[in-house]
């Protein structure tokens, strides 16, 4: 993927032959790059073959400072100036606290060629990522912590963060699957001189709920997001609409600013989320080009997907990637809803215990519950042949918990959720942030976040707000079907319920989602799943029982057990190991 890389040293010149490397890295394609040397830095950005927002992103020089600005900003700076200058004075009068009040996803990295300090600087949301690592007294960076593990041969795995992923998906704080190679986490800035490394958090999210009645909460959300849209429709854009609650809010902001831009909907060819993003583009008179996930999508793509999502997310969610080409054909810039339902609440109930929570306990087993995806820590004991640090995954939780804390566990659940979460999952959004297209989401917009924290946590449990914006402020949207239940989104939590009974006693199967893959693996991918998992190939096996991994397989396979999300993550570990181990 495109982005910022470099090298900075101070006893030596930086080895010209490794930023080569890393640049061939960082994008094989015949990308736009900007670059900058002296004695101590090798400074290099590979950029995007579209058409960006004005002047973004940029390089530029003041005096003896250096600027990469990787990212877009999407309302006026501060007192008119531009992003650099803001940048420029913000460093020079030690005012780098105040990057949160850039209204942007972005990445920077600023030299400083006078006082000899390299800076690196990522958004509140880390969505522009930057991964570095202390390598013979240089410092190394790049987007992507697997490109750093190749060029630099740090093959050797962070077994800390094996228990993390394969249960939830998720490598919490700062570390990544390679031992030595560090994320520069969300909020954030680092500096490095000679006298080594500094962190400094300069974001930390506050819940800070106002009394608001529920309606004007539905209503404000609302002209919020139609703000945000405005602010992020500069382009040659179109619209990734699944049909649910959160892209559906979207499409009516993007609607609501003056933009009919086509939308399109990846799914399997008898998919519910393609059959009701159609209704909705017909109620709304968009164009609609549904994009069929091939029976090889996988195979085809589980190297370049794990790239991509730097390994942290399950094979389950790559379908995105074997689509981008068709994309391309009619847009540069998709505008996503990914986190809608960190502002207008979740359907679940997994959210309400968190609000009865009264310890830091409560909270753990409360978090496993909802983002537990994968093997429980008693089935890792059971499955591993290596000895590994199964609680790492409760000390990450533990410290998270700390450095997020609100006024109750509820409010520090959304929190957490919307940056220390979501930073995660930003990753399997950038599937989009290649060589061909460029991913905006309209949900990390700063000033529909601020207002996001200023609406009463209880708000969002059963999906109360979105629920009344279906209701009361678009109705005419509320009446269409949502694909997770096939009622009206402004349904009654009464009928949910009920239909839900009624459907598990009569055993009634959906047609699957754009998340389920349960016949393709048992079906056309059987083999190949096999051969990925059960061979002699199969690098996993170092870490996991044969056995086990034989019998996981086979049993979904053979229809025993329906293993899809357990399947999804080993199929990422073992492509992580694969692109680990290739020098």
């Amino acid at each position: 993927m495109p982005g910022l890389y470099g090298i900075v040293s101070f006893d030596k010149k930086p080895d010209s032959r490794l930023y080569d490397s890393l640049g061939k890295k960082v994008s094989a394609f015949d990308s736009p790059v900007y670059s900058y040397h002296d004695d101590c830095v090798q400074l290099g950005f590979k950029t995007l073959n579209i058409i960006d927002m004005i002047d973004q992103p940029f390089f530029e020089q003041r005096m003896h400072l250096i600027l990469f600005f990787w990212g877009e900003v999407f309302s006026d700076p501060f007192d008119d100036q531009s992003v650099s200058h803001s940048l420029f004075d913000f460093y020079l009068h030690d005012r780098l606290d105040r990057l949160s009040e850039i209204n942007g996803l972005y990445s920077f990295v600023l030299w400083d060629e006078g006082r000899k300090r390299l800076v690196l600087g990522s958004d509140i949301y880390a969505s522009r990522p930057l991964y570095y690592c202390e390598y013979n007294n240089q410092l190394v960076f790049s987007p992507s912590p697997l490109i750093l593990a190749q060029v630099l041969g740090k093959s050797r795995i962070n077994r800390e963060v094996i228990p993390q992923f394969l249960s939830t998906g998720l490598i919490l704080g700062d570390q990544s699957f390679s031992e030595d190679i560090r994320k520069l986490r969300h909020g954030r800035y680092l500096v490095y001189s000679e006298k080594g490394i500094k962190r400094t958090r300069y974001f930390k999210a506050e819940y800070r709920p106002e009394k608001m009645s529920l309606n004007d909460a539905a209503t404000t959300l609302a002209e919020k997001t139609h703000d945000a849209a405005q602010r992020m429709t500069e382009g040659n854009i179109s619209l990734s609409l699944s049909g649910g609650s959160d892209s559906r809010l979207m499409a009516i902001s993007m609607i609501k600013a003056g933009y009919r831009p086509p939308a399109f909907t990846i799914g399997q060819s008898n998919s519910r989320d393609i059959e009701i993003a159609e209704d909705v583009c017909k109620a709304f008179n968009l164009r609609h080009h549904p994009l069929v996930i091939t029976p090889d999508f996988l195979p085809e793509n589980l190297q370049e997907a794990v790239y991509n999502t730097h390994g942290y997310d399950s094979a389950i969610n790559f379908h995105g990637i074997s689509i981008r080409h068709e994309v391309k054909k009619f847009a540069d810039i998709v505008v996503n809803a990914m986190w809608g339902n960190k502002f207008v609440g979740h359907l679940s109930t997994k959210i309400l215990p968190f609000s009865k929570a009264r310890h830091d306990d409560d909270f753990y087993k409360y978090f496993l519950d909802w983002h537990q995806n994968g093997f429980t820590i008693d089935e890792l004991k059971n499955i591993c042949t290596v000895d590994l640090p199964y609680d790492s995954l409760e000390r990450a939780v533990m410290q998270i918990i700390r450095e997020n804390r609100q006024d109750d566990y509820l409010q520090t659940f959304l929190t957490m959720d919307h940056f220390e979460v979501g930073s995660q999952y930003m990753m399997a959004g950038l599937w989009l942030e290649n060589d061909l297209l460029e991913f905006r989401n309209i949900f990390l917009d700063y000033e529909l976040m601020k207002f996001n924290f200023s609406v009463p946590a209880e708000y969002k449990l059963l999906m109360k707000l979105g629920r009344h914006i279906w209701r009361f402020v678009y109705p005419q949207a509320g009446k269409i079907r949502y694909q997770r239940t096939n009622l009206p989104l402004s349904a009654s939590l009464l009928r949910v319920a009920f239909t839900r009974f009624i459907e598990s006693i009569a055993r009634i199967k959906h047609p699957p989602g754009i998340f389920d893959y349960t016949d393709a693996f048992r079906n056309p991918l059987a083999n190949w799943l096999k051969d990925m998992l059960c061979s002699d190939k199969t690098l996993s096996r170092e870490y996991l029982k044969t056995e086990m991994l034989d019998r996981i397989v086979n049993d979904h396979i053979e229809s025993k057990a329906n293993n899809t999300e357990k399947i999804g993550l080993l199929l990422t570990f073992e492509q992580t190991l694969r692109i680990l181990e290739d020098d």
